[in-house]
């Protein structure tokens, strides 16, 4: 299985390949448009010029005491407020209808990670990841 990887740019330069698909994605169903009131008449709505919709990955039950997923935290972290490139690679198949393109997609902007403590306090046991086109 060939996982997800991440890159500065379009063509894969300084790529990181996450040691671990993610558990579940979503996807934003919303329609992917946006709604302008007028003056003296009613709203109109029109597509917007790229999918701005926010993409989330959550990768479950691996626990940050688990050597190669507490990296992947301390990389996805580092990546909060960036701009990548992602090559979907085997998980692209999810997402048939968004991203039909094969190969290195984006800019996406890494909007935030959000992490699910243990009981224990300071063990991360999952990990989410929310992503949206860039600009």
């Amino acid at each position: 299985m060939t996982r997800i990887q991440w890159a500065t740019t379009s063509t894969g330069t300084a790529a990181y390949t996450f040691p671990y698909n993610p558990t579940s994605i979503s996807l934003d169903d919303s329609i992917n448009k946006i709604i302008t009131p007028c003056i003296g008449s009613e709203s109109v709505s029109y597509l917007k010029p790229y999918d701005a919709r926010p993409i989330s990955f959550t990768w479950n039950g691996w626990g940050s005491n688990h050597v190669a997923f507490s990296g992947m935290i301390n990389v996805l972290v580092s990546g909060i407020d960036t701009k990548k490139y992602f090559k979907w690679n085997d998980i692209q198949y999810m997402f048939r209808n968004v991203m039909n393109i094969t190969g290195w997609q984006g800019p996406y902007r890494i909007e935030n990670i959000i992490p699910t403590l243990g009981d224990g306090g300071w063990v991360w046991t999952d990990v989410k990841m929310i992503i949206h086109r860039a600009t």
